[in-house]
């Protein structure tokens, strides 16, 4: 399954950070990529792909992927 969370972010530089907004997409990298009409679809709502990684040397790794977007 793939899981979605919004992550808020309280640091210094809250403020320039408060024009963006985050998504973090958890999969499994053996099981389930993220479909690529659900990216697409991302994509269309203005979410852009900030940076993935994972761990796939692992039978049962997983594998992550952070989006962003301005804040509309």
């Amino acid at each position: 399954m793939i899981r979605t969370d919004i992550v808020k972010y309280n640091t210094d530089s809250e403020k320039s950070m408060q024009k963006w907004e985050y998504k973090i997409l958890k999969f499994s990298i053996s099981q389930e990529l993220p479909p690529e009409n659900y990216l697409n679809q991302l994509g269309e709502q203005g979410w852009k792909i900030s940076a993935s990684g994972g761990m796939a040397r692992n039978p049962g790794g997983h594998g992550w992927i952070i989006l962003m977007r301005e804040k509309i």
